[in-house]
């Protein structure tokens, strides 16, 4: 009697799995169709059909309807890791040299740690190019999935895409690309501002200025949300949207990394054309905490103060935050947060569990109070 339909299965199964696992099956070559390996294997079509679903479920292979089978850039991960002691997590972040990232990276290799994965960081360094490298490179390593933190998210989208199109997870956080069906870890950065703007309506205050980034960063995500929730917050009260209220960064510094940049003169031009205006703002909302710092030194050259003169709210609730004097009020983001929920978002789609939220999570931010606001009569 020849051997059982599942031990023949088990046999087929077992002799594809050698052959990805040794590499002479590569990541995304294509097998040969079922009929031609019913007749390799000399058994019958319908067992051969059997045990490609079975391997496809198990995440070593992919099946396109139209173009054939494909051996799958998640072989050995999705059900079973035994053949991948420690599958890798790419963390691929814009700029290494600012408060933020050092906390994400901190705060994701803990929370990959705790999930059996290794840690992975790239630098992009605010440069599209080389972001598009490594989502290449992300590509060619097999790795087990991808956390973003895109540099301009208009930009690479379609790199992003081919990581998709191959089943590889891939999670943006803090920043997301608008017209792609992707999974996302994001602060509520709308809520934020219109908290942030409330906030400063609350105590007063009626004539409101927004700093924010140059008009050729605009489609970002966090960037238009938060001038969104100002804009809103101040409509929604029965307060005048003025043009002249928004004042933009230079191009030089929203495409400049951090650590080049000198903070005493980030937000200083912004903050002295809105100190120019016949009737200047009694409260600046910012886009980020470091833009105190130079909007605090044009106050202070134009012999005005905060908060007795001018208020100001920021964004992220670095620790520059809390330093500078007065201490600045702000809206903190929850980032332990974001990167434990980027990790398990791409440790639930390994493992077939039904994503948070759908795979789009949304967090809400925190206001702390300080010193840099106060109440506005008038």
């Amino acid at each position: 009697m020849g051997k059982s339909k599942k031990s023949v299965i088990d046999i087929v199964k077992q002799n594809l799995i050698e052959k990805i696992v040794s590499g002479e099956l590569a990541v995304g070559e294509a097998v040969l169709s079922e009929r031609k390996l019913a007749e390799k294997y000399q058994v019958s079509y319908m067992t051969i059909r059997k045990a490609i679903f079975e391997l496809a479920e198990d995440g070593y292979l992919r099946k396109e309807s139209t173009r054939g089978t494909f051996v799958s850039n998640r072989w050995g991960i999705k059900h079973d890791l035994r053949h991948v002691a420690k599958p890798i997590i790419v963390l691929i972040l814009s700029d290494l040299c600012n408060e933020f990232s050092t906390k994400i990276i901190g705060y994701t290799e803990r929370a990959a740690r705790d999930q059996n994965f290794q840690l992975l960081v790239c630098n992009s360094e605010l440069n599209v190019k080389l972001e598009a490298m490594h989502l290449e490179q992300a590509l060619l390593l097999n790795v087990a999935g991808v956390i973003i933190s895109p540099c301009y998210p208009q930009i690479n989208e379609d790199a992003i895409r081919r990581l998709l199109d191959k089943g590889l997870p891939v999670v943006q956080i803090d920043k997301y690309f608008i017209n792609l069906d992707a999974m996302s870890v994001v602060c509520d950065n709308y809520d934020a501002a219109f908290t942030a703007t409330e906030y400063l309506i609350a105590l007063g205050h009626r004539r409101i200025a927004h700093i924010t980034s140059n008009d050729s960063l605009k489609n970002i995500s966090s960037i238009r949300e938060r001038f969104e929730g100002y804009r809103d917050a101040l409509l929604k009260n029965k307060l005048t949207f003025r043009k002249e209220y928004i004042q933009e960064l230079t191009k030089n510094c929203v495409n400049t990394k951090m650590s080049e940049l000198k903070l005493q003169s980030l937000g200083y031009r912004e903050m002295s054309a809105l100190l120019k205006l016949t009737e200047v703002p009694t409260a600046v909302f910012l886009l980020f905490d470091e833009l105190a710092v130079g909007a605090m030194h044009a106050i202070n050259d134009n012999h005005l103060s905060v908060p007795g003169d001018i208020s100001l709210i920021g964004v992220n609730n670095d620790e520059i935050a809390s330093y500078i004097e007065p201490s600045l009020t702000t809206m903190a983001q929850p980032i332990q947060e974001l990167a434990v929920n980027a990790v398990t978002l791409i440790a639930d789609f390994l493992y077939g569990h039904p994503s948070r939220g759908g795979g789009k999570i949304k967090l809400k931010t925190k206001l702390i109070v300080r010193e840099s606001c106060m109440m506005h009569n008038g």
